[in-house]
């Protein structure tokens, strides 16, 4: 009896050393096939991250000109502000020329027809004095 256990005994053993074998060699197989697809995510997250970069970069130019747009458009905006004050003031001048202009046209006007009176009555009292 004492024959058949120990029997029994190194059966189970060199069943266990068997088992525990071929747990090892598909444990290896699954490290292998994990490491595998480790490389290949790492790979693809390495790409995936330099397009990122590269779309953050641009990105990044894209608003930078933006940026420089919007002062442009800020600048253009002031001098056409700039331009319509020296505008509204060249009218305020010319309104204020036009004014003198036409005072020192109604004032030449009455002046010529003052010397034009004056000149027709003289000639008047020259041509009367002179057939007489």
């Amino acid at each position: 009896m004492n024959t058949w256990f120990q029997g029994l005994v190194t059966l189970a053993f060199v069943a266990l050393v068997i088992v525990l074998i071929y747990l090892i060699v598909h444990l290896s197989r699954t490290i292998t096939i994990m490491r595998q697809s480790l490389e290949m995510t790492d790979k693809s997250l390495q790409v995936t991250v330099e397009e990122m970069t590269l779309t953050l970069k641009s990105v990044r130019h894209v608003a930078d000109g933006v940026a420089a747009i919007t002062t442009d458009a800020r600048e253009v905006s002031d001098s056409v502000r700039v331009v319509g004050e020296g505008v509204k003031l060249v009218s305020a001048n010319m309104k204020r020329l036009s004014d003198d202009l036409e005072g020192i046209t109604s004032s030449v006007s009455g002046s010529i027809s003052g010397v034009r009176a004056g000149v027709a009555v003289a000639l008047s009292i020259i041509q009367k004095g002179l057939w007489k």
